[in-house]
C-alpha cells in the first residue's frame, strides 16, 4: 500500500508540474489548443489528487456566484478626450473610447502605458453626474471593483467584521456570503489582515455578489486564485449578463472572457473585436495600423526604455523556438535518449526566463 502510495504521488507531482508548464505556455502562446490541453490536464490532475486520497487537502469547494443584472441603459463607459500626464511623461492625449451595456472588454497595452491610471481615474471620477467631464461610468450601474492587491487597514479586524461592514448582515448571513467560496465558520474570526493573497481575492468576489454590481472593473483578478477558483470564476464571468472591463496578462482567461480589446497605442484607446489571441494575431501580421515603431522611439529618447516592436518580435521568436524545443524533448524521452532530453531542458529554462523577462518588460 506505501509503495502504491508512493508511486500515485510522483504521478501527482509530475502532473502538478505539466499543469505549471502549460499555464505558462497556454498564457502566452497565441493558440486556443493550448488552453485545451490546459484544460485537460488540470481535469487530470484533480482526479489523479482524489485518487491519492488528497482533494480535501488540496483545494476547497469553490462556488463563484454573481448576481449582476445587466442595465437597460446603452452606455456603460464612457471615456472622451482623456487626457493624462506626469511631468514630461503623457499616457494619454484626447483618448476615447466607449463600453457598451453587456460588453465584456479587455484594456491592454505595454508595461507604464496607463492601465491602471485609467481604472483608478474612472472609478474616482466617472460619476455621470458630478465627475469628470472626459470620463463617465452610466447612472444606472452598479459598480464593483476587484483590486489586484486588495487594500485593508490594518485595524484587527476580523473576516466577519469585515463582511458585515458591508450591510446589516447576521454572522450567519456573513458566513453565507463567503461559505461557497472555500472558507469554514471558524474562520470568521481569522484577522482579515492575516488572509493570503487568494483569500481576499475570493472576498473580492463575494463582495461583487453582495452588492449585486452589474459593472465589473477588475484589476489582474487572476493573480491569486489557484487553479480551481479561477476556472470558477471564469464560468461565472462567462455567465455574467453584466458589463465587463477588466485589465489582465492572463491571455486564455481573456480568450475565455472577453468579446473586444481596447488597447493603448501612442496615448490612444483602439478597439479590437475579440480576444486576446485574436488581437495578438492581428498585430503579428501587421493587421492594426498605427505607430507602434514610432510609440517605442519616442520611449527609448523620453525614458531610455527598449523599442517595444522589438521586443515582441524576440518574444514571437523566443515562443516558437520554445515549442520547437519542448516537442524535441518529448521525442527525446519517448526514444530513452535523456542525455539529449536534459541539454534541451537546460536550453528550455534559459529561453524561459529570458521570455520572462521580455513580457515583464513589455507588460506590466
Amino acid at each position: 500500500a506505501q509503495a502504491t502510495y508512493k508511486s500515485r504521488l510522483k504521478h501527482v507531482e509530475r502532473l502538478e508540474d505539466l499543469v505549471k508548464k502549460f499555464e505558462e505556455i497556454a498564457k502566452r502562446v497565441a493558440d486556443p489548443a493550448w488552453g485545451k490541453r490546459l484544460r485537460s490536464r488540470r481535469k487530470q490532475l484533480e482526479l489523479a489528487r482524489q485518487d491519492l486520497g488528497e482533494k480535501q487537502k488540496t483545494t476547497a469547494k469553490v462556488d463563484v456566484t454573481l448576481s449582476g443584472e445587466a442595465s437597460r441603459a446603452e452606455v456603460a463607459v464612457r471615456i472622451q478626450d482623456y487626457s493624462k500626464s506626469f511631468g514630461d511623461r503623457t499616457l494619454f492625449k484626447d483618448a476615447s473610447a466607449e463600453v457598451r451595456s453587456s460588453e465584456k472588454v479587455a484594456i491592454l497595452g505595454p508595461n507604464g502605458s496607463g492601465k491602471s491610471t485609467l481604472i483608478h481615474d474612472l472609478l474616482k471620477h466617472g460619476d455621470w453626474h458630478g465627475g469628470e467631464d472626459s470620463l463617465r461610468i452610466g447612472p444606472s450601474f452598479t459598480v464593483g471593483h476587484m483590486a489586484q492587491e486588495y487594500s485593508i487597514p490594518d485595524s484587527g479586524e476580523s473576516l466577519e467584521d469585515h463582511i458585515r461592514n458591508w450591510g446589516a448582515l447576521t454572522r450567519d448571513e456573513a458566513f453565507d456570503q463567503v461559505s461557497g467560496l472555500g472558507f469554514d465558520w471558524d474562520e470568521l474570526s481569522k484577522p482579515v489582515t492575516a488572509l493570503s493573497g487568494g483569500e481576499l481575492a475570493r472576498v473580492q468576489l463575494a463582495k461583487l455578489n453582495y452588492h449585486k454590481a452589474n459593472l465589473l472593473i477588475l484589476d489582474e483578478p487572476t493573480n491569486h486564485l489557484d487553479i480551481y477558483s479561477r476556472e470558477a470564476m471564469e464560468d461565472a464571468l462567462s455567465d455574467f449578463p453584466g458589463t465587463i472591463l477588466v485589465v489582465s496578462h492572463d491571455r486564455y482567461f481573456l480568450d475565455k472572457i472577453v468579446s473586444r480589446v481596447l488597447e493603448i497605442r501612442d496615448g490612444r484607446l483602439v478597439s479590437h473585436p475579440g480576444g486576446f489571441s485574436d488581437w495578438w494575431m492581428d498585430r503579428s501580421r501587421g493587421k492594426s495600423s498605427g505607430r507602434l515603431t514610432t510609440r517605442g522611439k519616442e520611449r527609448q529618447k523620453k525614458q531610455g526604455s527598449p523599442d517595444a516592436d522589438s521586443i515582441e518580435k524576440k518574444i514571437e521568436s523566443l515562443e516558437t523556438e520554445k515549442l520547437e524545443l519542448e516537442a524535441r524533448m518529448e521525442e527525446s524521452h519517448a526514444a530513452g535518449d535523456y542525455d539529449a532530453g536534459r541539454r534541451l531542458g537546460e536550453h528550455l529554462d534559459k529561453i524561459n526566463r529570458r521570455l520572462e523577462e521580455l513580457w515583464e518588460r513589455w507588460t506590466g
